[in-house]
């Protein structure tokens, strides 16, 4: 079923019509929300599973560098019935993305496709960090309790100095896309991640990078989405 848990931090999104296993793994912030929207996209490509970041449960504290969240989400993918085809995330998320498909790369000899929603190498050393929180928490809905608001803000703002504090350095080979956000600095932004990949497809979406996944602008994301998972692993249950 759709939404339920299937173990500690792992939670599927929707169903596919394979064996194939799709991870979305965390935004700063730890949740599986902004995915909700292009789920059935992926799922054309097999199940769709979230991975959660920890922190968002009550008694739970969030983890505070990147090492730390790329353990807890190999962990979390070890209970899926196969390794996964795709790894995808959202700005934090991409770059989890990345950094566990170069582990599975370097350990099991397993290279999945990975797709960068609009996600950095490093931020920038000048980024205001607060106001990045600050955005996060506005795409939260209204609705949130407030003891549920108080942990996903004390996440979201570890996640958010763990990302400052963070520089990807480790190449992949493996098929990747990154989905460029226009008003951003893609120039740098598509150089940085080209210097650890010379497998990596770039597209350029309209728009900047905290509406990337609202409704209406959805079809932009998953039109070049679906075009290069087709392009990688052909039509969902062919060899």
């Amino acid at each position: 079923m759709t939404g339920a848990v299937l173990a500690p931090k792992l939670q599927k999104l929707a169903s596919g019509r394979s064996g194939r296993q799709v991870i979305v793994l965390p935004p700063a912030g730890g949740g599986f929300l902004p995915y909700l929207g292009m789920a059935a996209a992926l799922a054309e490509h097999g199940d769709v599973h979230a991975v959660l970041a920890a922190g968002l449960a009550a008694g739970e504290e969030p983890d505070t560098d990147v090492p730390a969240m790329v353990a807890r989400c190999l962990s979390a993918i070890r209970g899926l019935p196969a390794a996964p085809a795709v790894l995808a995330g959202w700005s934090l998320g991409g770059v989890l993305a990345w950094e566990v498909a170069a582990h599975l790369d370097a350990h099991e000899g397993h290279r999945p496709a990975v797709v960068l929603l609009d996600s950095y190498v490093r931020l920038r050393p000048d980024a205001n960090l607060a106001a990045f929180t600050e955005s996060i928490v506005d795409g939260w809905p209204a609705s949130l309790p407030g003891p549920d608001r108080d942990r996903l803000l004390r996440t979201a703002s570890a996640h958010v100095r763990a990302a400052a504090d963070h520089e990807v350095s480790v190449s992949y080979a493996g098929p990747g896309l990154l989905l460029a956000c226009a008003d951003g600095p893609v120039a740098q932004q598509s150089a940085a991640w080209q210097r650890l990949s010379d497998q990596l497809r770039i597209e350029v979406v309209d728009g900047g990078h905290f509406g990337l996944l609202r409704p209406e602008r959805l079809p932009a994301v998953t039109g070049p989405v679906g075009g290069f998972l087709h392009d990688v692993l052909g039509k969902e249950g062919s060899p």
